[in-house]
């Protein structure tokens, strides 16, 4: 109880520059899983994620989800199902986006 984790995912397989391969959209967050074994395995580790985020939750823990701005996974039904559980048990849930230039990386990279 009290912690904190800090978790990513794959992020080429969310990102908008890699969306005329990965095919991920709102309306298909699964994506070209059958075309590509990658976005099949990005896929299986979101989902293994968010369940790793339910025990974290149930435990009283805090954590952080980082993605790039562009990323897709937000449309992700799993994520979005642990959001509604929290949102119902009355636990917050934020997506946040600021510029990663502010702890001191090179470039501003828009997180979420």
């Amino acid at each position: 109880p009290d912690s904190l984790a800090v978790v990513g995912l794959p992020c080429p397989t969310f990102v908008w520059v890699n969306s005329g391969t990965h095919g991920r959209k709102p309306t298909q967050p699964y994506g070209n899983e059958t075309k590509f074994d990658y976005i099949a395995r990005a896929n299986t580790i979101t989902v293994r994620t968010v369940i790793f985020l339910m025990v974290l939750t149930c435990r009283g823990c805090y954590w952080f989800l980082e993605q790039p701005g562009s990323s897709q996974v937000r449309h992700f039904p799993e994520l979005i199902l642990l959001r509604t559980l929290m949102e119902t048990s009355g636990i917050a849930s934020y997506f946040q986006r600021f510029w990663m230039g502010s702890w001191g990386s090179p470039s501003p990279k828009l997180s979420m």
